[in-house]
């Protein structure tokens, strides 16, 4: 599915707050983005800015994966406890 452009208005309310999805390529690059207005990332934010919302989005995904990789361990280990039981005809 190809993501749709924002609005302009859209994407400064989401700057202000905060919560825009920087352009790596609109600063990082001579040319700038070549989607130009037809990207769906933010190209209002200052390298500065650029960086630390990355850096906040790249620890909040790890955060994410960290607690999915808990709940499937929790899950395998409940699954393990219970075939473990049956097959021990213990788990009456």
């Amino acid at each position: 599915a190809e993501a749709v452009p924002l609005s302009p208005m859209v994407n400064r309310e989401m700057h202000k707050a905060g919560s825009c999805l920087p352009c790596l390529y609109f600063r990082r690059k001579e040319n700038g983005c070549w989607k130009g207005d037809a990207c769906d990332h933010c190209h209002l934010c200052t390298f500065p800015e650029m960086k630390k919302r990355r850096n906040r989005l790249n620890l909040l995904n790890r955060k994410a994966r960290t607690q999915r990789n808990r709940e499937e361990q929790e899950l395998k280990l409940d699954t393990g406890d219970e075939v473990s039981s049956a097959a021990s005809g213990k788990g009456e």
